[in-house]
C-alpha cells in the first residue's frame, strides 16, 4: 500500500517538473512561406511573432492570415511533439497517437 503511495507522490513530482519544463521551453512556429514567425511555450501560451517587412508592404490580407495560421498551426504541432518527449523522457509513458 505505501509502495503505490510513494509510486503516486513520485509521479506527481515528475509531473510538476514537466509542467515547469514546458513553461519554460520555447517552440518557434513558422508559415510554410517563411514570412511568419512565432514562438509559444511547452504549454501553448504565445510570447512573440515576428512578420517579414515584405509581407506586411503587400498589404494583402488573405495572405497574412494564411501566413500566421501556417506558423500557428505549425508552432503547436511542435509544441505537442516537445510534450510527449518530455512526458517519455521523464515517466517512461508513451502517449499513444502522439
Amino acid at each position: 500500500m505505501f509502495g503505490k503511495m510513494k509510486n503516486i507522490l513520485d509521479f506527481q513530482s515528475k509531473m510538476g517538473e514537466i509542467k515547469k519544463e514546458l513553461e519554460a521551453g520555447r517552440i518557434e512556429g513558422i508559415s510554410s512561406d517563411g514570412q511568419v514567425k512565432i514562438v509559444i511555450d511547452g504549454k501553448l501560451k504565445a510570447h512573440s511573432i515576428d512578420i517579414t517587412e515584405s509581407l506586411l508592404s503587400s498589404c494583402d490580407k488573405e495572405k497574412l492570415e494564411c501566413a500566421i495560421l501556417s506558423c500557428i498551426n505549425d508552432a503547436v504541432k511542435k509544441s505537442q511533439e516537445f510534450a510527449t518527449e518530455k512526458v517519455r523522457a521523464s515517466t517512461g509513458i508513451n502517449i499513444p497517437g502522439a
